[in-house]
């Protein structure tokens, strides 16, 4: 299964936070998943370095290519085609930046193996959504 992660998801379990749903964790945890992190949460967690609402997260900011690759962490590239199309999803956003609503699929080809897998958004106030 792929499983995508939002920001909030990688931030708990970057931190062994345990706000991270146990779900999400034993999803995470199983080796048959593949675990995608979106370019947008490191441009979000960046951010919120930046502007000082997260001080505890400049390790992550600095090196967050080597965190991925320590947790065996898929990263999941943002085009300009995903980013136009996501910007055309009814609905009003939730936060600045809501890859997981749009990118995981927009503006590429699916395949079949695409087709059987399924990709989870882990939200702490919404469980694990499937």
């Amino acid at each position: 299964m792929k499983v995508l992660l939002d920001t909030h998801a990688v931030l708990w379990w970057f931190a062994d936070d345990p706000a991270l749903p146990r779900r999400a964790e034993a999803l995470i945890d199983d080796p048959s998943n593949a675990v995608l992190v979106s370019a947008a949460s490191a441009w979000e967690i960046c951010t919120k370095v930046r502007i000082g609402k997260l001080p505890t997260g400049q390790a992550l900011c600095d090196d967050f290519g080597a965190y991925l690759e320590r947790y065996h962490f898929t990263p999941l590239p943002i085009s300009v085609e995903h980013g136009r199309l996501a910007g055309r999803l009814p609905g009003t956003p939730q936060g600045p930046v809501r890859p997981h609503a749009g990118s995981a699929g927009l503006g590429g080809r699916r395949t079949a193996d695409d087709q059987r897998s399924h990709i989870c958004g882990l939200w702490g106030q919404h469980g694990v959504v499937g």
